[in-house]
C-alpha cells in the first residue's frame, strides 16, 4: 500500500499522494535490479524512463505520468525493474484505445527492456548459439549452421555495423510479444548470469517528476543510482531549439527470472508533467486539416526511388543532437516527410562498429513486438538471446551467405519494414535446418496401403519440419469398393482422413502449433458428402476429422449443372479411372463417357450437392472453394500435367505427382510504405522491392532444407516462388481512397500489375545469369503467353511490355511460378498492417496476448476522429455500441464514413471485382475470404457464382460471418449511449424512455439490413453483408 497524506482528483478519479521518499523506504518498497542489488522505489525514476521513451509521441495525447501512475499503484516489496518494464508496457497497451502513439510507448517500453537483457553485437549473438552445448550430454549442440557461423565471423565487423537496433522501437506491442511467447525455438544451454557488455548512452534529461504537489525527490535524477536502457533514446519528431546537456549512465545488464504477480485494470488517468528549466521547448505542428477530396492516380512515374515516405511524425531530423543516419522510417500512422535518424555518440566498455541499426529495434510498436517476442527471436536455455535486428540479419546471412552487399540491402528492407519473408524463413533461416519453405503440396502416392502410409509419411515429415499440408486425396476408392488384394471392400476416405487428423495431432511441429493439412476432393466423388460432414460440430465422433481442412477441387461441369439443375453423378475412381487427372473438356468427354456406360454409384440432382455444399459452409466456415479448370488453364505449369490440388491457405497452385512435392517460398510486400507524403504511390520503389523479393525467394530455393527428396526434385526443376502484399486497406487509407471508390480498384490493379512485371523482369535478369529453370520448355511463357493473356485482359501503358517480352523469349525466366497474394497473419501483425488483400473486419478489436487482452482502434480512424475533435469516451463507447463500425455514428462525416466502412459494409461483388482485377498479373492464385455476416442459400449461391464466372481460381478461402453474440458490447457504458444517440427526434441528449430507446434500437438495426451494396431486380440481396 502506497503511503498517502491525502487525495488528489486527476481526470476525475481520486488518486493518492505520495508524500516523499522516507515515506517509501519506511515502508520497504524496493526493486531489485538485475544485477541483484536492491533499491528503493522512486516515482521519479518510473517517470523519468517513460518520458525518455516519450520523445518524439505527441504530447498533446500521450502522459508518460499517466502510464508511471499505473504502474506505482501495483509496486510491492522486492518487484524486479523486469517486472515494472513489463507492467509498464501492459499500462501502455492498454491506453492504446486512447492514441495509437500508446501502443509505440508500449513497443518501446518492452524493446527497451529485451535490450537490457541482450547484448548488442550481432557476431557475439551468433557465436552464443553456434557454441551452444547440449544440457544433458555437454556436446556441442549448434543452432546456427556452421556456414552461417563462419560467414559471420569472417564479416564480423562490417554485419555489426549494418545493424540498427534503434528499429525494434517502431514494432508495436503486440506484434512484437508474439514474436517472443510462443513460436520461438528453445534451446537448452546459455549461461542465465552471463555478463553482457557495459554500454554508456546520451540520455536528454526532458521530464523532472513533479505530479504530486507536495512530494520533493531526495536527490536530483542525475545521480540516481538505476541504471539507464542500453539504448539509445528514440528519434524526436519536434524541432529543438537547443540540446540539453547529456548524461552518462552506466549500464548493466544481466538475465534475472521474473517472478509472478498478478495484474488488474486500472482507469487511466492524464495528470500534468512540468518541465524543467533545461528541456528544449517543444514545437507541434498544426494539425493537418482531412481532405475530402480524392487524390488522382496517373502514369507518372516517379524520377528517384524515395526519400519521402508516409512516416510517423515520430521520426525527424535530430541532426542537432549529432544522430546521422538519414534512412526513410515507414508506419501506417501520419503520412509525413520525414527522415531517421540514429544517434551516433553510444559509446560500449569496447568498440562498437555497429552497422546493426538496434535503434530500428524501436520501430516496432508493442503489438508486433509482443509478436515477435512470443514467437520468433531465438532462445538458449527459454532465455530470448536474439533482438528483432540480430533475427533479421540472420534471415539476410541465411540467405545470401557470403554475398555481403545482397546480404545487407536485404536487411535494410527487411528492418525498414518494405517486405518480409515468411514465417519458416525468419523462424528458421541460417539454422542448421533451415527449412524456410511455407507450403508443401502432395497428391496420393497410390490407391494402396502402401501408398496411403507413405503418404502419410510424407506428411509426418512436413509437418515436423513447419509446413503447411495441401494434400489431394480424390484418387482414393469410395466406400465400399471391392479391394482385390484382400477379397474385402474399402471404408472409403472418411476413415483414412481420421488416421491424417491424428497424425496432424501427433506431430505438433516441434511442439510450436498443431499441424496443418488442407485435404482436396473433386465433387464427383462417391465420399463427397461424408467429406462434407467431416469438420462438423454435431454427429458421432467417429465420422468427424475436426483438425483438417476439407476443399472442394470443382471441375466447371459440376458448376454448370448445378446452374441447369441437373442431374450429377457419383463415381468411385478405381471403377472410373484417370478422372482426377484431366480437366477441361478431356474431364467433360471421360465423365459423360462414365455416365453413359453406367459406372457411376448413383445419381443425384447436382443441386442436392450445392446445398450440402453451402450448407457445411454456412456451418463450418469450409470447404474451401477452387476451380479445377481455371487453376489448370491459367497456370504456367500446365504443360507438366494436371494440376491436382492447392495448398493449407489456397494460393499456392502447383503440379505435383507421386515423385514430385510441390514447395513454395514465400514473402509479402508492405503496400503502405510505397505512399508518399503528397499522397502518391512510389511505383518505382515498389520495382525495386519486388526485384530484391524475386532475388531473395530465388535464393532460398537453393539454401533450402527439404525433409523430402521429392521436394527438393519438384523446387529444383520448376523454381516457383510465391510474392504476397499487406497492408492494401492500409494503402487506401492512407490515399484516402474508400475501399469501393474508383481509385481504389484501379490502384488494386495498378498494383498487382507492376509487381508481375517486375517479378517477371528480375526472374529474367537471373535467368540471363543462371539460365531458366529446367522445365521451361514447352511452359505458356516459354511460348510467349503471359498470365493477363490467359485472362484475355490488356495490360496498361505504364510499363514496356512489349521489350520485357522480347527479353523473356532471348532469356526466359528463372521461376515458373511467381505471384501468390497470401495470409499474412502473423507477419502483418508484426509489421503493424493490416492483413493482406483484406479490408478492415472492423475498426474496433482485441488483441490478445499472453498478457492479457487489450482493445485496439483502427489507427488512421483514431487519428482522423482525433483531428477532428471527435474522438473522446463517448465516441469509444459508441463504437464499442455499433461493433466497430462507424456507419451509424450521425456527427461523423460522410467521407470518413466511406473511408473506413468495414468488410460487413462492403459489397463482396466490389471484393471479387477486386480480386479478379488483380487476378490477371497472378499466375498462382490467392486467399480470398468471403465476408457474409448472416449467410443464406441465396447469398451464398450467388456469391459462388459470380466469383466462378469471373474467372477465379480460388472462389472462396474462409467463410467469414459474425457471431450471434457482441461481447465486446459488455463492457459499453449504456449510460453514455443513449446520450450520444441522435435520431429523428425520437432520442437526444440522454432523453426519452426506455421503451423509446429500444424503439431506437430496433430502428437502427433495420436501417443497417437495408444498407444493401448489392441487390437484384427485385431488391433482394445477393451477396453483400448487410
Amino acid at each position: 500500500m502506497l503511503p498517502t497524506s491525502n487525495t488528489t482528483n486527476i481526470g476525475g478519479v481520486k488518486m493518492q499522494k505520495l508524500k516523499s521518499s522516507e515515506d517509501i523506504h519506511a515502508n520497504s518498497l524496493f526493486v531489485i535490479k538485475r544485477d541483484g542489488r536492491k533499491e528503493y522505489a522512486m516515482f521519479d525514476k518510473i517517470t523519468s524512463r517513460i518520458s525518455k521513451l516519450s520523445e518524439g509521441l505527441d504530447l498533446d495525447y500521450i502522459d508518460p505520468a499517466a502510464v508511471a501512475i499505473q504502474v506505482i499503484n501495483f509496486l510491492h516489496p522486492g518487484v524486479t525493474t523486469v517486472e515494472l518494464d513489463n507492467l509498464a508496457a501492459q499500462k501502455a497497451a492498454s491506453m492504446t484505445v486512447k492514441h495509437p502513439h500508446y501502443g509505440i510507448l508500449a513497443g518501446r517500453i518492452a524493446v527497451s527492456n529485451l535490450h537490457k537483457e541482450t547484448k548488442t553485437l550481432f557476431s557475439e549473438v551468433i557465436a552464443d548459439m553456434y557454441n551452444h552445448k547440449n544440457p544433458d550430454l555437454n556436446t556441442h549442440a549448434p543452432i546456427i549452421s556452421k556456414e552461417t557461423y563462419d560467414i559471420v565471423m569472417a564479416n564480423a565487423e562490417r554485419l555489426d555495423a549494418a545493424v540498427k537496433h534503434e528499429r525494434d522501437f517502431d514494432f508495436n506491442y503486440f506484434g512484437f510479444k508474439n514474436i517472443i511467447e510462443i513460436l520461438s525455438n528453445r534451446v537448452l544451454a546459455l549461461q542465465q548470469q552471463q555478463q553482457l557488455n557495459q554500454q554508456s548512452h546520451f540520455v536528454p534529461n526532458p521530464y523532472a517528476t513533479s505530479y504530486y504537489p507536495n512530494y520533493m525527490p531526495q536527490q536530483p535524477i542525475s545521480v540516481s543510482h538505476q541504471p539507464s536502457s542500453s539504448h539509445p533514446p528514440p528519434p524526436m519528431p519536434f524541432s529543438v531549439q537547443q540540446p540539453p546537456a547529456p548524461m552518462r549512465m552506466p549500464a548493466t545488464t544481466t538475465a534475472t527470472t521474473s517472478s509472478t504477480h498478478p495484474f488488474f485494470p486500472m482507469t487511466v488517468v492524464n495528470p500534468p508533467v512540468s518541465l524543467p528549466q533545461n528541456v528544449p521547448s517543444l514545437q507541434f505542428p498544426a494539425s493537418a486539416a482531412i481532405p475530402t477530396s480524392q487524390p488522382t492516380i496517373t502514369n507518372t512515374l516517379p524520377t528517384t526511388t524515395t526519400t519521402t515516405t508516409p512516416t510517423q511524425s515520430i521520426f525527424s531530423n535530430l541532426s542537432k543532437f549529432g544522430m546521422t543516419d538519414t534512412t526513410a522510417k515507414s508506419s501506417s500512422l501520419f503520412p509525413t516527410t520525414t527522415t531517421t535518424t540514429a544517434p551516433t555518440n553510444v559509446t560500449n566498455d569496447k568498440p562498437s562498429n555497429s552497422t546493426v541499426k538496434h535503434e530500428r529495434d524501436f520501430d516496432f510498436n508493442y503489438f508486433g513486438f509482443k509478436t515477435l517476442e512470443r514467437s520468433y527471436l531465438r532462445r538458449i536455455n527459454n532465455v530470448i538471446v536474439e533482438r528483432p535486428q540480430h533475427m533479421l540479419m540472420r534471415v539476410a546471412v541465411g540467405i545470401h551467405g557470403e554475398n555481403i552487399d545482397d546480404a545487407i540491402e536485404t536487411y535494410d528492407l527487411l528492418s525498414e519494414k518494405w517486405f518480409t519473408h515468411a514465417t519458416p524463413t525468419l523462424f528458421n533461416a541460417g539454422t542448421t535446418k533451415a527449412q524456410m519453405a511455407s507450403c508443401y503440396l502432395l497428391t496420393m502416392c497410390d490407391d494402396s496401403i502402401e501408398g496411403i502410409f507413405e503418404t502419410l509419411r510424407r506428411c509426418a515429415i512436413i509437418s515436423k519440419n513447419a509446413g503447411g499440408i495441401g494434400l489431394a486425396v480424390s484418387c482414393i476408392r469410395a466406400n465400399g469398393s471391392y479391394i482385390e488384394g484382400t477379397n474385402g471392400r474399402s471404408d472409403g476416405v472418411l476413415p483414412m482422413m481420421r488416421v491424417f487428423n491424428n497424425v496432424a495431432r501427433y506431430v505438433n511441429q516441434g511442439g510450436k502449433r498443431p499441424g496443418a493439412y488442407a485435404l482436396y476432393l473433386e465433387p464427383w466423388h462417391a465420399d463427397i458428402f461424408e467429406f462434407l460432414d467431416a469438420r462438423k460440430n454435431t454427429g458421432a465422433e467417429e465420422k468427424r476429422a475436426r483438425d483438417l481442412f476439407p476443399a472442394l477441387w470443382i471441375p466447371d461441369l459440376f458448376m454448370r449443372r448445378v446452374e441447369a439443375n441437373d442431374k450429377w453423378t457419383l463415381m468411385c475412381p478405381h471403377q472410373c479411372k484417370h478422372l482426377q487427372n484431366v480437366w477441361g473438356k478431356e474431364f467433360d468427354d471421360l465423365y459423360t463417357r462414365y455416365e453413359e456406360e453406367g459406372l457411376g454409384r448413383r445419381t443425384i440432382k447436382a443441386q442436392e450437392l450445392w446445398f450440402a455444399i453451402v450448407n457445411a459452409q454456412i456451418e463450418t466456415g469450409t470447404p474451401f472453394m477452387l476451380y479445377k479448370d481455371h487453376c489448370n488453364a491459367k497456370s504456367n505449369q500446365q504443360h507438366l500435367g494436371t494440376i491436382h490440388c492447392s495448398n493449407l491457405c489456397t494460393e499456392i497452385v502447383e503440379y505435383t505427382s507421386p515423385n514430385e512435392v510441390a514447395v513454395c517460398n514465400l514473402a509479402s510486400i508492405a503496400l503502405n510504405r510505397f505512399v508518399r507524403s503528397d499522397r502518391t504511390f512510389d511505383f518505382d520503389k515498389l520495382i525495386h522491392v519486388t526485384t530484391v523479393v524475386v532475388r531473395n525467394l530465388n535464393k532460398i530455393i537453393d539454401a533450402n532444407f527439404y525433409p523430402l527428396k521429392e521436394a527438393k526434385t519438384s523446387n529444383l526443376r520448376h523454381r516457383p516462388i510465391g510474392i504476397g502484399v499487406q497492408g492494401l486497406a492500409d494503402t487506401f487509407c492512407l490515399m484516402r481512397f474508400p475501399f469501393e471508390s474508383e481509385q481504389a480498384q484501379q490502384l488494386n490493379r495498378d498494383i498487382f500489375e507492376t509487381i508481375y512485371y517486375a517479378a517477371l523482369k528480375s526472374s529474367c535478369e537471373i535467368a540471363k545469369i543462371n539460365g531458366p529453370y529446367e522445365t521451361y520448355e514447352g511452359s505458356p511463357v516459354s511460348k510467349g503467353i503471359l498470365q493477363f493473356d490467359m485472362w484475355n485482359v490488356e495490360p496498361s501503358n505504364r510499363w514496356n511490355w512489349a521489350e520485357l517480352r522480347n527479353q523473356i523469349a532471348q532469356y526466359g525466366i528463372r521461376n515458373s511460378l511467381l505471384l501468390a497474394p497470401m495470409p499474412t497473419a502473423s507477419t502483418a501483425q508484426i509489421l503493424g498492417n493490416n492483413e493482406s488483400i483484406e479490408p478492415y473486419t472492423s475498426n474496433l478489436y482485441v488483441r490478445r496476448v499472453l498478457s492479457g487482452e487489450f482493445q485496439v482502434v483502427n489507427d488512421h480512424l483514431l487519428k482522423d476522429l482525433t483531428e477532428l475533435g471527435l474522438w473522446n469516451p463517448d465516441m469509444k463507447n459508441r463504437l464499442m455500441y455499433e461493433n466497430g463500425s462507424i456507419q451509424n455514428i450521425e456527427n461523423i462525416p460522410d467521407h470518413i464514413k466511406a473511408l473506413y466502412k468495414t468488410v460487413w459494409e462492403i459489397s463482396q461483388k466490389v471484393i471479387i471485382n477486386m480480386a479478379a482485377d488483380r487476378g490477371a498479373f497472378i499466375d498462382q492464385s490467392q486467399s480470398l475470404n468471403i465476408h457474409i455476416a448472416e449467410p443464406t442459400m441465396n447469398k451464398l449461391s450467388s456469391m459462388h457464382f459470380y466469383a466462378w464466372k469471373k474467372g477465379l481460381k480460388t472462389g472462396m478461402y474462409y467463410l467469414r460471418t459474425r457471431p450471434a453474440a457482441d461481447p465486446i458490447k459488455f463492457t459499453v457504458d449504456k449510460s453514455r449511449i443513449v446520450s450520444t444517440i441522435k435520431t429523428d427526434g425520437a432520442i437526444e441528449k440522454g432523453t426519452g424512455t426506455q421503451e423509446e430507446t429500444a424503439t431506437t434500437e430496433e430502428q437502427n438495426l433495420v436501417r443497417r439490413v437495408k444498407q444493401c451494396n448489392m441487390t437484384d431486380e427485385n431488391g433482394a440481396c445477393l451477396m453483400c453483408s448487410s
